[in-house]
Parts: structure tokens; C-alpha cells; sequence
């Protein structure tokens, strides 16, 4: 063996052990993030569900807030919803209610809602209220469900649509909102 390939042997083992250091970091932030769920050790198996497995979650930690919900249309940009209330990886945030950011589509529509980056999700449930209105109180279901979100677009007229988002691992909830014109 030479110096230049020990050099490389030991600046690999050097990576692996750097790779296996931030691994062990990011479980142990994850089970002391404080969320009511905790977090499961990663396995080797594949998820029988084929969702989003505890390797994904375990990156969200390292990030300072929620991911940022992008909601489209088909064939539509995606725009970004405002942030309201949340709690994330044992930190949070109170906030008013929102009125959204604008969008528009159109009747009967569908709205996709991506997070980013992707983080594992328990579920999610989505409302409308009239825009302008400043509280939550009457608001009518859009949906529910896990993962995907996709959320029916209400009826012709402009609303507040509220998201909710209830993540995998324990690590929190955010509340999403659009201002949608519907027409």
C-alpha cells in the first residue's frame, strides 16, 4: 500500500465514521424532541405500507421549523401556503388566524399539496371559510386522510383554506393557509 492510498483509506474511514456520528446525532435529537410520539429506531426492513420510514424523519430535526406546504393545480405553479400555528421538534410558534396566500383555480379542481423538504406524515384535514373572516368558527370540511394531501376545491368564491398537518415520528403540527379565489 502507498501514501496516497492510505491517505484515501483514511479519509474514508474518516467519511463513514463522520456519516455514522451525524446518524446517531440526528436519533437522539429526534427521541428528545420532546414530541408525544418519540421515534423508532431505523431497520433494515422495508415499511409495509410503503409510506415514508423513520430514515426520512430523522433528517426533519435538522431543519429550523415545519416544511413549507406547496399547494398546485394541475398544469399550475405551486404557491407556497403562510404559516400559522405549529409545534416541531419540541419548539414552537402561536400565530393568528391567517387569511392565506393567494391563489386561484378553478371549479372542482383538485389541490395537490407537496411538502418540502418531505417529512413523514400521520395525516392531515383541511376546511374553508369565507375570506375575510377571522376565525375558524363554521368552517366546512374539505378532507382528510394520510398522505397524499389532496384537497377538493370549495365552491365558486374566494375562502380561506386551512390545512392541518399532523407529522410522522411525533414531531409536531402545523397549520397551513391559503387565500383561494375559486372562479
Amino acid at each position: 500500500m502507498n501514501l496516497h492510498s492510505t491517505r484515501r483509506s483514511t479519509r474514508s474511514t474518516r467519511g463513514r465514521a463522520a456519516i455514522a456520528l451525524g446518524a446517531w446525532l440526528a436519533l437522539v435529537a429526534a427521541g428528545c424532541s420532546g414530541g408525544s410520539g418519540g421515534s423508532a429506531a431505523p431497520t433494515s426492513e422495508p415499511p409495509a405500507s410503503g409510506r415514508a420510514t423513520t430514515a426520512v424523519s430523522t433528517r426533519a430535526p435538522s431543519i429550523d421549523g415545519p416544511p413549507v406546504a406547496l399547494a398546485s393545480v394541475e398544469g399550475g405553479d405551486s404557491v407556497a401556503a403562510q404559516l400559522g400555528t405549529y409545534t416541531w421538534a419540541g419548539t414552537g410558534s402561536d400565530a393568528p388566524w391567517l387569511q392565506g396566500a393567494p391563489m386561484s383555480v378553478g371549479p372542482g379542481e383538485v389541490l395537490t399539496v407537496a411538502l418540502d423538504p418531505v417529512v413523514g406524515l400521520a395525516s392531515w384535514s383541511a376546511q374553508y371559510v369565507p375570506l375575510g373572516q377571522d376565525g375558524p368558527a363554521g368552517a366546512q370540511a374539505l378532507g382528510e386522510g394520510p398522505a397524499p394531501i389532496l384537497v377538493n376545491a370549495p365552491p365558486p368564491g374566494a375562502w380561506t383554506v386551512a390545512l392541518r398537518v399532523i407529522f410522522a415520528d411525533g414531531l409536531g403540527t402545523a397549520n397551513y393557509a391559503w387565500s383561494v379565489t375559486v372562479g
